[in-house]
């Protein structure tokens, strides 16, 4: 499982989660992916957007998992992404088992985790066998990745790299906190119809494919 994280709300997140999903279910990432079907799985109970942004209705999602069905019989297919499917979000007493469930999933899982550092934006990367952190280039933001880098690599779940989103034109940062960025796209009103940004996802799944194994490895841990 990858765990897509990061400090701060309307970094990106999201539209990352599931572009990366779409990278791996293409097979534009050097690697063979014929047999991947990326599953993108939403952890923020609080303000979930991946069906917003896939237009798909909140239910039936990860309650359903949670309560014994299987998530192939509950993830449902996005008519935009060809073999890319969503787990929509639940409550967030049911996100460790239904994680504990997805684990069953065969492909590459993607967790779109709930922004900041607390408990509920802990929890998927306990889960995960990596982290992306995605960030703005703004300072308030940058710190706050910092701070996600930090916990992503106390709770045993080290990042694969950072996805730099542009906002202001100072220059780039290169890495944070020793974790260096693997691609840095601009911010844009329509992300998942930009060609420069799905360039940059493309260079972020060409990473993961080459060295988690599309995050098709089994689940790493528990809380």
């Amino acid at each position: 499982m990858l765990a897509i994280a990061g400090g701060k709300g309307g970094c990106g997140k999201t539209t990352t989660a599931l572009g990366i999903a779409r990278s791996l279910a293409s097979g534009r990432t050097g690697a063979r992916t014929d047999d991947w079907n990326p599953l993108v799985v939403d952890t923020d109970c609080d303000m979930p957007d991946a069906h917003h942004v896939a237009d798909l209705s909140r239910e039936p999602g990860l309650d359903t998992v949670a309560e014994g069905a299987r998530p192939a019989a509950v993830a449902r297919p996005l008519d935009s992404m060809q073999g890319v499917a969503l787990l929509t979000a639940g409550s967030r007493e049911n996100v460790g088992t239904a994680l504990e469930r997805v684990t069953s999933w065969d492909g590459p899982v993607i967790l779109d985790c709930p922004p900041g550092s607390n408990p509920d934006a802990a929890r998927p990367l306990r889960y995960a066998d990596r982290t992306l952190v995605v960030t703005t280039d703004e300072p308030a933001c940058l710190d706050d990745a910092i701070r996600t880098v930090r916990t992503a690599r106390r709770l045993g779940t080290p990042p694969v790299g950072i996805l730099l989103v542009r906002r202001t034109a100072e220059d780039a940062p290169t890495a944070l906190a020793g974790c260096r960025v693997l691609a840095s796209v601009p911010f844009v009103r329509d992300p998942l119809g930009a060609a420069e940004v799905e360039r940059g996802w493309q260079r972020v799944a060409s990473e993961i494919a080459a060295h988690t194994g599309g995050c098709r490895s089994p689940v790493s841990g528990h809380p």
